[in-house]
């Protein structure tokens, strides 16, 4: 048993526009988020905002806790 698949969700849904005010700190944010496209694919939407500092959107996560990853240490 591994410890990612205990804790991965069953359903990940995100849409978020996110900007910090700085063309150049926007862009880094929406470059890391890039890099986990694959560990969270295309139910994961994030939109950059270069001119305001703002995070607003919906975050939808649904699975189950496991307490035997827990019970394991």
């Amino acid at each position: 048993m591994s410890a990612g698949k205990d804790l991965k969700p069953d359903r990940v849904e995100v849409d978020l526009i996110v900007g910090t005010g700085d063309p150049a700190s926007t862009g880094e944010v929406l470059a890391v988020c890039g890099m986990l496209y694959p560990v969270f694919g295309p139910k994961v939407r994030i939109e950059g905002d270069f001119e305001r500092a703002r995070l607003e959107g919906c975050v939808f996560i649904k699975g189950k806790k496991s307490t035997k990853m827990m019970s394991q240490f």
